[in-house]
């Protein structure tokens, strides 16, 4: 039987099992101050510029882990949701630019009466959808 006795104990032994030195190097520093400084931080360019001092991390990324970590808040940096925009896609984007987006987004949510996640999936559906009529003139074309 399950005791909340066994549970401590159980909990006991894995936090002990953490402290290997095997595993020291990893969780020395855990969670990156970055990491810490961007869920706690309320300013927007504060919040997404401590997620890109992490390594491999760009907006799109950034924009993803804040929807992760706030669903209600952010939106998702999508090549999808650009271009069913209008906006082509680049290699890298500017803080300015996911300023420019996350407000854009949320004041359409908004004057929409919808969540940012259902934009997300909207803007994301649009791009498929012209995807498909594009390749289906294409298609026509060439026939």
């Amino acid at each position: 039987m399950t005791t909340a006795v066994n549970i401590a104990a159980q909990i006991k032994q894995l936090l002990e099992s953490l402290r290997r030195p095997s595993l020291a190097p990893f969780l020395a520093d855990w969670p990156p101050p970055s990491e810490t400084r961007a869920l706690h931080a309320t300013d927007e360019t504060v919040r997404i510029g401590a997620l890109l001092e992490l390594h491999g991390v760009g907006v799109p990324t950034a924009s993803t882990l804040l929807y992760a970590a706030f669903p209600a808040d952010y939106p998702i940096l999508d090549v999808r949701a650009l271009e069913s925009l209008g906006v082509k896609a680049r290699s890298g984007y500017p803080i300015t630019f996911w300023l420019g987006y996350l407000d854009a987004c949320r004041r359409l949510a908004r004057a929409s009466g919808v969540s940012l996640r259902t934009l997300d999936k909207a803007l994301w559906q649009r791009s498929k959808e012209l995807s498909a009529a594009s390749l289906a003139r294409a298609a026509a074309d060439s026939a």
